[in-house]
């Protein structure tokens, strides 16, 4: 209740109640329509790390590194395309696994089809506000590679690999470079459609280890992600 003044004559005051019902309805209206169009965003994580200094190795060690040499998978991302260096001979670079003097490491120019780009851009809609470049990058070609990298297969009722111990893949993207593109790369180095010829089971007890995967139901190819430079 509010009381106001007014001067009618000597001494006279008029009380004046204020209605609060036609508001009260106005705000249980409004509450659930609120509630109803709001929008909740769903934020997927993928794990990844820095590149880290490590601690100086045994010689013991470096001798036994020395006969077999880690893969060292790099993908370098420019607005070229890809880069993909590491030890195997399927991506050209010898055994230093990188770029130097005669060698030169695999190149994945980018892809210049119309149809390809509205895909993997625009996830296949067309007429809508996404407008794909002419020219993007061929994240198929480079999932292909990487799958006949690791050529994942089944041999004696058993999932086998060329590289069972590497699992780390080190993106080095230029500042130029898009987010998106950088989760393409690191969605098409993650995992793969296990191969026929088997049955593929997950991690656990129960399971045997020959058939098992952490990427279950896919095969995993290189899921820890090192993030080497830097995204816009």
């Amino acid at each position: 209740m509010s009381t106001k003044r007014n001067r009618r004559g000597a001494g006279e005051v008029e009380e004046i109640n204020l209605n609060l019902l036609p508001f009260m309805n106005l705000m249980t209206l409004l509450i659930p329509f609120l509630l109803l169009s709001a929008s909740f965003i769903t934020i997927a994580v993928i794990d990844s790390s820095l590149p880290a200094i490590g601690a100086p190795q045994p010689k013991d060690k470096q001798d036994e590194e020395e006969k077999e040499p880690p893969l060292n998978l790099q993908i370098g991302i420019t607005e070229e395309g890809f880069t993909v260096s590491g030890t195997s001979a399927l991506l050209g670079c010898g055994t230093a696994g990188k770029a130097d003097g005669e060698n030169t490491c695999k190149q994945i120019p980018l892809n210049d089809n119309a149809e390809y780009c509205q895909e993997s851009q625009c996830g296949g809609v067309t007429g809508g506000d996404c407008r794909p470049d002419p020219s993007c990058h061929d994240i198929a070609e480079l999932r292909d590679l990487v799958k006949r990298l690791k050529n994942p297969r089944w041999e004696g009722g058993a999932m086998v690999t060329d590289y069972p111990d590497e699992g780390n893949v080190i993106i080095a993207p230029n500042k130029a470079i898009k987010y998106s593109v950088l989760i393409g790369v690191m969605d098409a180095t993650r995992d793969v459609e296990a191969p026929t010829g088997g049955e593929l089971t997950p991690v656990g007890p129960g399971y045997g280890k020959e058939t098992s995967s952490s990427c279950y139901p896919d095969v995993c190819l290189f899921p820890n992600v090192v993030i080497a430079g830097g995204v816009k």
